[in-house]
């Protein structure tokens, strides 16, 4: 069941919004996750940084759907290119993330 907070559909999601981009502007949010990206398309597939980096990406386009300054329509596609992070993210997960060892798939900051 989806409930509407706003414009944003408020389901039950595998992560939070990320706190520490709660305070981040829109402009430097969206530099940040273009940047990621970039990086993982620039990296080995093999590469632990490119799992850590598309995951990142994918919570990164969390924090930007839940952004005060996005838009609705911004908000939609926003919450669809997150499913396709998320899916590349998986796809990366094993092993690339695992050769990183424990706790390595969490960027804090």
């Amino acid at each position: 069941m989806n409930e509407y907070r706003g414009w944003m559909p408020c389901e039950a999601e595998e992560e939070s919004v990320d706190v520490a981009n709660a305070d981040v502007g829109i402009e430097a949010l969206v530099a940040g996750t273009l940047a990621l990206m970039t990086g993982v398309a620039e990296h080995a597939p093999a590469s632990p940084m490119r799992c850590m980096m598309a995951r990142k990406a994918a919570a990164n386009l969390l924090a930007l759907a839940h952004h005060p300054q996005t838009s609705q329509a911004l908000g939609m596609t926003v919450l669809k290119l997150r499913a396709h992070w998320q899916r590349i993210a998986s796809e990366v997960a094993e092993p690339a993330c695992m050769a990183a060892g424990p706790g390595a798939s969490r960027w804090k900051h």
